[in-house]
């Protein structure tokens, strides 16, 4: 039981060839590191995966794409920042084909995803 709690409080870091022994890091501290990063837009961390995975050394032929924004941002009027995003999309596949995934939306939110994407 007290091995139990002792994990939840600490976090160990095994050294690979740097010192002797573990690295005891209390979890506060831990989760004050992650916590001060701001989270990263989705769009972004979408379209940063996509530049990666476009690289050759991946070899990949085509990609399935979730939509880079919420369904809700594709509901009336399209914004700016909609476009945008549909658009680094794109260029990140590195003129790689891809398709649309529908991931659950709407159909006429669909619908205006299949024109952004093919518009991009």
């Amino acid at each position: 039981m007290i091995y139990f709690l002792l994990s939840i409080a600490f976090k160990t870091a095994s050294p690979n060839s740097a010192g002797l022994s573990a690295t005891i890091i209390p979890a506060d501290r831990i989760a004050s590191i992650l916590s001060s990063a701001p989270p990263l837009p989705p769009a972004t961390i979408a379209i940063d995966s996509v530049k990666e995975f476009s690289k050759d050394e991946y070899k990949v032929d085509i990609f399935k794409l979730e939509s880079p924004v919420d369904s809700c941002e594709l509901e009336g009027e399209i914004s700016e920042e909609t476009e945008t995003a549909f658009r680094k999309l794109s260029e990140a596949t590195n003129d790689k084909p891809w398709v649309v995934s529908s991931s659950g939306m709407g159909k006429d939110s669909f619908y205006k995803c299949l024109e952004l994407a093919y518009k991009n």
